[in-house]
């Protein structure tokens, strides 16, 4: 054999840079196949590859041409595997693998037991259609079922997603109307023997009543000491309320302060624990303050003081009395006597006028109440005197002495 020579070329390349890959397909009525052009660049990023996808391991490391060729329309099932070969176009290439996830994209329900409430209540949502949940209010929460309390009228979006992620198109929404809180000024009060309260429930929208008596009115008229309740309802939720009406005692005045500026302080008794108000006109004008100003010296008032609103009304007439300080018995009557009249009748009365050695020139009694300046008929002498007054006060019932200096101014 002749000697020969034979040349052999050798074709190098790199190949691509491969990762294994999934393909996920929410499906719609109006997409229900894959598009697996969009899966090249998941599984490949190496500029130039060439891409086969394979039904069948086997075709694809055979490297036929046995290829799926429409890329953009394959209709795969959930879970399948593709095989795909990844080339740069000439020996070098690869296999990976991908896998298809398909699932019917949810969609989102959402739906409450009430859709109104009244505030400071709680709802229960229950959304459907998904494995989890993804709440327009809330990202810690992807459960389906969760209870709210919403402080005003609030509409709540929830977003299904299935088990493989897909998410529906739309959220689920609503609207959890928040009823205005049920209110009332229900009052009651104090009455005496043979009043009558009324007691208002107070209005408010769409607002029903029932009484504790049975009665269907906003308000009632009693006259029967007692708790007494009232069950308001606005048509979503409903609300009771209480009230007593107490029987009233009669209120004493038991201490009388009066001072000879005219200013008049009432202590009264009040067993019923009422409101009380006072009067020093017999119950003309009334006030909720217990002072007085400007009232008269010398003169008998008529004081009152009640419970409010009721007709128990404790009466007491209280004299003012202020001694003068001065007597000037001429005759013109201006100052012309002492006179104890207001008080001769109190309890325990004893009225003494004394001169300066401390003689008893004068003694009050019921007949002869005024001290006109003379003693045993005569005038006696331009000087100062000193008088006690004592008696029991009408209001505190305590014995009360009054002492002090009268000037005697006698013309001769």
């Amino acid at each position: 054999q002749c000697p020969g020579e034979a040349t052999i070329t050798v074709i190098g390349g790199t190949s691509p840079t491969v990762q294994n890959a999934e393909l996920k397909l929410c499906t719609t009525p109006t997409l229900t196949t894959f598009n697996l052009e969009t899966a090249k660049p998941l599984i490949s990023t190496t500029q130039g590859a060439v891409f086969r996808f394979y039904a069948n391991q086997a075709d694809a490391q055979a490297q036929n041409n046995s290829y799926i060729t429409n890329l953009t329309s394959y209709t795969g099932t959930d879970g399948q595997i593709l095989y795909v070969l990844v080339s740069n176009g000439a020996f070098c290439s690869k296999i990976a693998t991908l896998t298809l996830r398909k699932e019917e994209t949810p969609t989102a329900l959402v739906t409450a037991p009430r859709l109104k409430i009244c505030a400071g209540e709680s709802v229960l949502l229950t959304a459907t259609g998904g494995v989890t949940y993804q709440w327009g209010d809330s990202v810690s929460t992807t459960g389906g079922i969760r209870t709210v309390s919403p402080t005003q009228t609030t509409t709540y979006t929830v977003y299904a997603i299935g088990a493989q992620g897909c998410k529906s198109l739309q959220p689920a929404r609503i609207t959890i109307e928040v009823v205005p809180a049920i209110a009332s000024n229900l009052k009651g009060g104090h009455i005496c023997q043979g009043d009558k309260i009324i007691l208002d429930a107070g209005s408010g929208p769409g607002y029903t009543y029932l009484w504790s008596s049975g009665e269907t009115s906003q308000s009632i008229t009693v006259g029967t000491p007692g708790e007494y309740s009232v069950m308001i309802s606005n048509g979503v939720c409903s609300k009771e309320f209480k009230t007593q009406v107490i029987k009233a005692v009669i209120p004493e005045v038991i201490k009388v302060d009066y001072n000879d500026k005219g200013t008049m302080i009432l202590t009264a008794s009040n067993p019923s624990n009422g409101i009380l108000e006072y009067s020093v006109d017999n119950g003309v004008t009334w006030q909720s303050s217990n002072v007085f100003n400007n009232v008269p010296k010398n003169k008998v008032i008529a004081i009152r003081v009640r419970v409010k609103f009721t007709s128990c009304v404790g009466f007491l007439e209280f004299f003012t009395f202020v001694m003068k300080n001065v007597i000037t018995p001429n005759g013109d009557n201006v100052n012309d006597i002492i006179d104890f009249s207001g008080v001769v009748n109190y309890k325990d009365f004893s009225g003494q006028v004394f001169d300066r050695y401390g003689r008893e020139v004068f003694k009050a009694t019921k007949i002869t109440p005024y001290w006109d300046g003379y003693f045993q008929g005569k005038k006696l002498p331009t000087s100062t005197y000193w008088y006690q007054v004592t008696f029991e006060d009408p209001a505190s019932k305590e014995i009360t002495v009054k002492t002090g200096w009268i000037l005697l101014k006698n013309i001769e």
